[in-house]
């Protein structure tokens, strides 16, 4: 028995070894292969669904060709806005015509984010894969997200070509302060949560010993506990509207035809300390690990790719835990993930805000952890 399983062991490796070989040669068809996927889902998206059932889109379109930008809040106006001002000049532009004409650019930022990153595997390429369906499904639509989606692609910029790691920080903060002014208030939780995973992660270098960097990371969770604390003391309402954002948002939707796609709190009603980090640890599992998404055979792919991509970010964050170069990178894209758990009200909602953030993500999977994407990634930042 255990002389067949070493042999099935020895196989498997070996074709990984030979896949990723493979993958790694042929890097310019993989990129080839995404792009076709682009195209030929952009082509049959709306053969296969209906323009209005994506409601957000079809909104942004309709005062886009009218320029009446009062159906909504101010996010929605700000957009609108941007669209109009862009491309009015077009004339009236259908679902189908929104589609073809952000494919050009977001299918450029896509293709050019892989193309300069280092050589591809079989996991990374299949991850490549699975942004190139949920980019064009999600993103390429007049929206808040495309427009987040090249604001990330700016940030990437940044922490690729800027030199020095505070100056990677600063500027990957002020881009991201048109979108917590205009598009999305609560992204200022991923503003401060960058700056402090910043510094926790200049401070936890400094500890050479295992037991000392533990204990390091134990006093870092009691501070987090106790400001959470003195914050609810010092702003109750504020904590209230924090900690019940979730259950706020997922009001009445529970009726919707999919309520199994929500991310419904652990204790929905419990807006205590205590209850906001418990529903905080339960969002976390289960947007990280969706495995009820199994129970439908059409969510398994998205199952897949999401644990997928954990994985790959979590090999790279472990090898590069002391390359200084990538701390702004890693920062960036932690807080973003801390700030999903704290609000994300459904795997629909999940997946689409990840796939705007593809060009800052990528970054923790593909960069080479010396010289490539980083060029100061032999320095000390």
């Amino acid at each position: 028995m255990k002389e067949t399983l070493s042999k099935w062991n020895t196989a498997v490796q070996t074709g990984i070894r030979r896949a990723n070989a493979y993958v790694a040669s042929h890097k310019r068809m993989v990129l080839a292969v995404c792009l076709l996927v682009m195209i030929l889902f952009t082509a049959l998206k709306y053969e296969i669904y209906d323009e209005t059932a994506f409601t957000s889109a079809y909104r942004t379109m309709t005062a886009v060709n009218t320029g009446d930008f009062s159906g909504g809040d101010a996010a929605f106006s700000a957009t609108a806005s941007v669209f109009h001002a862009l491309f009015s000049w077009i004339g009236n532009i259908s679902m189908r015509g929104w589609a073809w004409l952000l494919l050009v650019p977001g299918a450029a930022v896509f293709l050019w984010i892989l193309a300069k990153a280092p050589a591809l595997n079989l996991f990374s390429a299949l991850t490549a894969l699975g942004f190139s369906f949920l980019l064009p499904y999600f993103v390429f639509m007049p929206g808040v997200d495309f427009l987040q989606y090249l604001l990330f692609f700016v940030m990437a910029l940044i922490l690729i070509y800027v030199p020095g790691q505070i100056p990677k920080l600063i500027g990957c903060e002020l881009v991201l302060l048109p979108v917590v002014l205009f598009l999305r208030e609560y992204y200022v939780l991923m503003m401060i949560g960058a700056a402090v995973l910043f510094g926790v992660a200049i401070l936890y270098r400094k500890p050479k010993t295992l037991g000392a960097q533990t204990l390091f990371l134990g006093i870092l969770a009691s501070g987090v506990i106790l400001a959470l604390l003195l914050l609810r003391v010092a702003a109750p309402d504020l904590t209230d509207r924090l900690f019940s954002i979730r259950t706020r948002i997922n009001m009445g939707f529970e009726s919707m035809p999919a309520p199994d796609k929500l991310i419904l709190d652990l204790l929905p009603m419990d807006w205590s300390v205590a209850g906001f980090i418990v529903n905080f640890l339960f969002a976390a599992v289960r947007i990280l690990i969706p495995v009820e998404l199994c129970v439908n055979f059409s969510d398994i792919p998205f199952a897949v790719f999401q644990i997928l991509l954990d994985i790959l970010i979590l090999i790279e964050l472990v090898r590069s835990r002391r390359v200084s170069a990538r701390t702004a990178a890693y920062s960036v894209i932690i807080a973003f993930f801390l700030m999903s758990f704290c609000f994300e009200p459904s795997f629909g909602s999940w997946f689409r805000h990840e796939a705007a953030a593809f060009p800052i993500l990528w970054l923790g999977i593909g960069m080479d952890r010396e010289t490539h994407l980083l060029p100061e990634g032999k320095q000390n930042g």
